[in-house]
């Protein structure tokens, strides 16, 4: 888990006290800022944030409003944190010392928090707000750097930034690794840390991720999402001694693999088909040359080890737990039923 998750909603908060609630609560989560809305049933909000030990992230969604990072804010609330903001829904405008950008959902925004702004959502919205804390290696543009939806490499490290930010908040994940990634991939939309071979291998492995159970996926249609041609995609690929192909198809092999060990197995037909494969009988020789069984020995093994497991624990005494008076061996001994 996360070192720390907090949730806040101005549903339950009278109208007209939501917006100096929604600035307090910010102010000591992210960044200190004046908020206005037009609306007149008032400010509609709710934000969950996950504190990443330093680096922060955090889902808002509310209904039309504008925040205000004012000369004055940034006085009063200093901060040195980067933001890169990814809208997800609605539309969106930003105003900065040097111009006005637009957003749309699927956008993406890196900017400096500790410089004035206003941010403003004319549409019921969604935002995913990932605060960098400025290092001695964080420089960022000299203004705000808006990245589009659509294809290319800049905007498929956004999508991959989105999956990463989503699993996090859902709580799905493995909360250490996946808040490496989304950190290293929040960096890598204004930073060279890393070589564009593994920028670019992580990103297409997180839309990879997402995408298991659609029986279209193809390594074709993976270089075509991120904008690239196969051969420049693979070629990515090959500091890992493996291709596009390999890598989708080892991934769902290890999916059907962690069901077929799970206590509720399901039929190798259906498994099958969950994870992509064309044919039960496709499956059957892609999982034997992997793990040296078929998926049917697979899960009769799987199905007697947890039977044997089920029936230690219904039979085993825990050693801290008093014997019962019809226990007749000596205090101490052990149950290794």
């Amino acid at each position: 888990m996360p070192s720390r998750v907090s949730a806040v909603s101005t549903d339950s908060v009278d109208p007209a006290s939501r917006l100096a609630y929604w600035e307090d609560y910010n102010s000591r989560e992210l960044v200190g800022f004046r908020c206005s809305t037009y609306r007149d049933d008032g400010l509609r909000a709710k934000e969950k944030n996950l504190d990443l030990g330093g680096p922060r992230l955090a889902s808002i969604e509310g209904n039309p409003h504008v925040v205000d990072r004012s000369v004055q804010q940034v006085k009063t609330s200093p901060t040195d944190s980067i933001f890169v903001t990814v809208l997800t829904k609605g539309t969106a405008f930003f105003h900065h010392p040097r111009g006005l950008l637009t957003l749309k959902a699927g956008d993406a925004i890196v900017y400096e928090a500790g410089k004035p702004y206003l941010f403003g959502f004319d549409t019921d919205m969604r935002q995913l707000l990932i605060d960098l804390p400025r290092g001695n290696d964080h420089t960022v543009p000299d203004q705000p750097l808006l990245l589009r939806a659509g294809t290319g490499a800049e905007s498929a490290r956004v999508q991959a930034l989105t999956v990463l930010a989503e699993e996090l908040l859902a709580e799905i994940t493995e909360p250490e690794k996946s808040s490496e990634d989304l950190i290293t991939t929040a960096l890598s939309l204004f930073q060279r840390t890393e070589t564009t071979s593994a920028a670019l291998r992580r990103t297409v492995k997180a839309l990879i991720d997402t995408r298991l159970t659609d029986p279209d996926l193809n390594a074709e249609l993976v270089a075509r999402s991120v904008g690239i041609s196969l051969r420049h995609l693979n070629r990515a690929f090959d500091e890992e001694r493996t291709t596009v192909s390999r890598y989708i198809h080892g991934q769902r092999l290890e999916m059907a693999h962690a069901e077929l060990t799970a206590s509720d197995v399901p039929k190798i037909a259906d498994l099958a088909a969950k994870w992509g494969f064309s044919s039960q009988p496709h499956f059957t020789r892609a999982f034997r040359r992997r793990y040296e069984m078929t998926p049917s020995e697979m899960r009769a093994l799987s199905v007697e080890i947890n039977a044997v497991e089920g029936e230690t624990a219904r039979t085993s005494t825990p050693l801290d737990e008093p014997h019962s008076a019809t226990n007749t061996r000596p205090a101490g001994a052990r149950n290794f039923a």
